[in-house]
């Protein structure tokens, strides 16, 4: 049975757990109807921003209930994913260690793009259905991205200045 938390952060900084359920399956429809549940529990206070994994259950959830907050990938998912994905190509070693030096290591957007292009196609991963998703993505995951705009794009109105948290 899908565990479903809701995480923020309080004004220490310290995550806090702020609501959770056990879900019956993860379609679309089962996390519209939670997070409109949590969302009526909370007062109808919606979130500014969301970082979730790879769910695309979960992602047309947020583009259909909450359309105006910023939507992140969680980083620390997508890693744990790389093994799973990538392990049976003949060069994953390599390809783990290029990986990581384009998630982690450029300082910018555009030596980025170039590293990323050269794993790409020193290592033959064009046609990797799980990867090139990611790639097209990078603004919502890749740390060299969020340093610039890693909420700023978050959409106020009067409704956020009263009564909205993270």
């Amino acid at each position: 049975m899908p565990f479903s938390p809701f995480v923020g952060f309080n004004h220490h900084g310290k995550s806090v757990l702020i609501g959770c359920g056990l879900l019956a399956d993860e379609i679309t429809e089962t996390f519209v109807w939670w997070f409109n549940s949590w969302l009526t529990f909370m007062g109808r206070l919606t979130p500014r921003a969301i970082i979730n994994d790879q769910c695309k259950a979960i992602q047309i959830e947020i583009s259909q209930v909450c359309r105006r907050f910023c939507h992140r990938l969680c980083l620390w998912h997508l890693i744990q994913k790389v093994h799973r994905k990538l392990n049976g190509y003949n060069e994953y070693k390599s390809i783990k260690h290029a990986m990581e030096v384009v998630v982690y290591d450029l300082l910018t957007m555009s030596e980025f793009e170039q590293a990323r292009k050269e794993m790409i196609d020193n290592h033959g991963l064009r046609d990797n259905e799980w990867l090139q998703p990611l790639c097209d993505d990078k603004e919502k995951w890749i740390p060299v991205f969020l340093k610039i705009s890693f909420f700023r794009h978050v959409y106020y109105s009067e409704e956020w200045e009263h009564g909205c948290f993270l």
